[in-house]
């Protein structure tokens, strides 16, 4: 069995991540899915959160998937910064 001061730091770990994302935005963009439709090597999460954040969106991590962002830019946005990165 798992010791429950091991579990315990899990889940801090997940509620605090879970804490930290955008409340008001459901769904989110997976980085490497949408690299991969360009061909393209995923763009570093710190680099597309630095894009949106400049261009004046909020962006978050996203809890279940560690290359996923939330973000409240709008969709073309997202691609705009993902054609620049692939230029």
């Amino acid at each position: 069995p798992v010791h429950p001061l091991k579990m315990t730091k899990t889940l801090h770990g997940l509620l605090v991540s879970v804490s930290e994302e955008l409340p008001d935005v459901p769904l989110y963009h997976s980085l490497p899915a949408i690299c991969s439709t360009v061909n393209s090597s995923t763009i570093p999460r710190k680099s597309f959160n630095a894009a949106l954040v400049n261009a004046g969106y909020r962006v978050s991590a996203y809890h279940k998937d560690p290359g996923a962002v939330k973000t409240d830019a709008p969709n073309h946005v997202v691609w705009d910064v993902v054609r620049g990165w692939c230029k």
